[in-house]
C-alpha cells in the first residue's frame, strides 16, 4: 500500500497522526498536519532518524557496548 500523506502512512503503521507528525518533526521534516504529503525522502529521513535514536547504524549494526567490572 502506497501512502501518499501523513495520515495514510500513520495508518499503514497503526499508530496515530498526531504521534507520528511528532517523530517526523524530531527527524527534522516538517509537516504541519495529517493531509501534508510524505515522499520518500521524508520516510527515508524518518527512518534514519530512528535508527540514530534507537541505537542503529545505518548498516544495522548494534553499537558495541564495553563493561567493565
Amino acid at each position: 500500500m502506497a501512502s501518499n500523506n501523513v495520515a495514510q502512512f500513520a495508518a499503514e503503521l497503526k499508530m496515530p497522526a498526531d504521534v507520528l507528525l511528532a517523530q517526523l518533526r524530531k527527524a527534522g521534516v516538517e509537516k504541519d498536519s495529517a493531509s501534508d504529503p510524505l515522499t520518500k525522502e521524508d520516510k527515508d529521513k524518518l527512518l534514519g532518524h530512528l535508527r540514530r535514536a534507537h541505537g542503529t547504524t545505518p548498516e544495522g549494526e548494534k553499537k558495541k557496548i564495553t563493561l567493565t567490572r
